[in-house]
């Protein structure tokens, strides 16, 4: 996202590093976060087209499954970056 200006500047081969441990955390949780919450809604796409199928396209019959999905694609992936984050596995 940041690019290589995020990485640790004592990181060897890379071009143009210049960040910290923090820079380099908080691109990795950037990362992370955001790539798990793309491929929860993708699978949540899934979801929704079997339930819509499975109850013949009535939404009043599946729409109670649009808030779980809201707050799995959020805050999973948000507990898993976090705790990626916390114990400094981010970096080099």
């Amino acid at each position: 996202i940041w690019g290589t200006w995020a990485v640790p500047s004592d990181t060897p081969y890379f071009t143009g590093a210049m960040g910290n441990v923090n820079t380099c955390t908080s691109q990795g949780f950037v990362k992370m976060m955001f790539s798990l919450t793309v491929a929860t809604y993708y699978a949540s796409l899934i979801l929704q087209a079997f339930m819509g199928i499975r109850n013949n396209f009535k939404e009043e019959e599946y729409a109670w499954i649009e808030l779980p999905i809201h707050v799995v694609a959020y805050c999973v992936p948000c507990a898993i970056a976090s705790m990626i984050a916390a114990t400094e596995n981010f970096n080099p």
